[in-house]
C-alpha cells in the first residue's frame, strides 16, 4: 500500500473514532465549553 493510503487509512480511523471520545465524559467537552476558565494558562498556551 502506497504511504498515501497508509496516512488516509490512519486519519480515517481517527476520525471514526474522534466521535466516540468527544461523547465520552472523559474528556468533558461540554465542561470546557460552558468555562473556558478550565483551561489553565500552561495548557492554553
Amino acid at each position: 500500500m502506497p504511504i498515501d493510503e497508509y496516512r488516509q487509512a490512519n486519519l480515517d480511523n481517527w476520525n471514526d473514532r474522534a466521535a466516540i471520545h468527544a461523547a465520552s465524559r472523559f474528556y468533558d467537552l461540554a465542561g470546557y465549553v460552558s468555562d473556558p476558565d478550565k483551561i489553565s494558562e500552561v495548557i492554553e498556551f
